[in-house]
């Protein structure tokens, strides 16, 4: 896809860190943006904020669950009428623990987050952005801790990220051999960035908890 301008992109955990900068950088290649993340009012800032560099619309969207991707996807299309760029940029992590120290629950929220979330969204807006013709891309975000090199204190938020990287490479595969469409893995580079990533436990649901303490 070489041509942005006038085209729509969603970018999921858009409020923060990496999905803000990704929504920034469309909107300065003249990209219609819908912001999604699960966190209200940090959401509704960033749409306010940026939507003084281009037209900016928004929507909650908790990836865990597949009919919020639904939900997302009807809207992109009733406010933009398409769908050209699907940025499944979710993320979140826990603390840096042995794998025998983790509990069910933080595999449950990350990967729930992390892995499902870019799954829903694949299984949400991939058939409409085929069914309409044009060309597309799917870009999701993993991580070089994970995909590439990743750090043994974070066995679960790599393993997720290892996950993106295999999935997007099959769906990329996939896509290229049917459609006008072609999926890409998004490693940010730059060494430790201040995405929010280690805070994101503010989000964390409580029946999600962990089911006994972290060793920290």
């Amino acid at each position: 896809m070489q041509e942005l301008r006038d085209r729509v992109a969603v970018v999921t955990g858009g409020a923060s860190g990496i999905g803000k900068a990704l929504a920034r950088a469309l909107l300065g290649e003249g990209m219609k943006v819908v912001l999604a993340d699960v966190e209200e009012p940090a959401l509704k800032a960033a749409a306010e904020e940026l939507g003084a560099s281009g037209s900016v619309s928004s929507h909650v969207t908790d990836v865990r669950r597949f009919e919020a991707l639904e939900s997302l996807a009807d809207h992109t299309w009733s406010t933009f009428g398409g769908c050209h760029l699907l940025c499944n940029n979710a993320g979140v992590s826990v603390a840096q623990l042995n794998v025998w120290e983790t509990t069910p629950n933080d595999w449950t929220w990350v990967h729930g987050v992390n892995v499902h979330g870019v799954m829903h969204g694949i299984q949400a807006f991939v058939p409409r952005m085929i069914a309409s013709g044009e060309e597309g891309l799917v870009l999701n975000t993993s991580s070089g801790d994970g995909g590439i090199q990743p750090l043994a204190g974070q066995s679960v938020y790599a393993s997720s990220k290892a996950a993106i990287s295999i999935l997007t490479e099959c769906l990329d595969a996939q896509l290229a051999n049917e459609t006008k469409l072609r999926a890409a893995i998004f490693y940010p580079s730059g060494g430790m960035l201040a995405t929010g990533i280690w805070t994101t436990k503010r989000n964390r649901p409580a029946e999600l908890a962990r089911e006994r303490c972290a060793r920290i």
